[in-house]
């Protein structure tokens, strides 16, 4: 009996895979300029050069989830765009209503783990 129970939640969970299009959720972005790396869990990273198109969906990737992109604003030094990262939000959906959030540049300590700013209080 239980193992026909968990083949029924094993085949409900492959099916629920199945019908939301994508293989895993993303990590984290990069924006340099009009380049935009979209890191996902599986360890696969998507590219996608917007070329002033600041939304779409992300080219040639296994993970189709649309972007947006708000840039706030480039690095200060003109043409350091190829080093530095540009400040904006990203957001990620999968056109079924979930979404996530990025902001660029994510602050990393040493380790390479991620810092999160402290929050003000209002």
């Amino acid at each position: 009996m239980k193992y026909l129970i968990g083949l029924g939640l094993l085949l409900g969970l492959g099916a629920c895979a199945a019908t939301t299009g994508w293989k895993a959720n993303p990590q984290g972005v990069t924006l340099h300029g009009e380049q935009l790396a979209v890191t996902f869990f599986d360890g696969e990273v998507c590219r996608v050069d917007m070329g002033g198109a600041h939304s779409g969906q992300l080219p040639g990737c296994s993970n189709p989830l649309h972007y947006k992109v708000d840039v706030e604003s480039d690095p200060i030094l003109p043409g350091a765009s190829a080093v530095l990262e540009t400040k904006s939000t990203v957001v990620l959906s999968n056109g079924q209503g979930r979404t996530w959030t990025f902001h660029t540049p994510e602050l990393r300590d040493a380790t390479g783990n991620k810092i999160e700013p402290p929050v003000a209080l209002h």
